[in-house]
């Protein structure tokens, strides 16, 4: 497999990157959540 280095369990370094970039949206959308959620006073 000479290209693109797998990283822990058998992922591409595409897929690794793709979860990076999944979980750091979900974690943008439950603080905007959040934020709009303590204003909705």
């Amino acid at each position: 497999m000479s290209g693109g280095h797998s990283v822990g369990d058998g992922k591409t370094r595409a897929e690794v990157y793709q979860d990076l970039v999944r979980s750091q949206q979900n974690g943008e959308a439950a603080r905007l959540q959040e934020l709009f959620k303590g204003s909705g006073k």
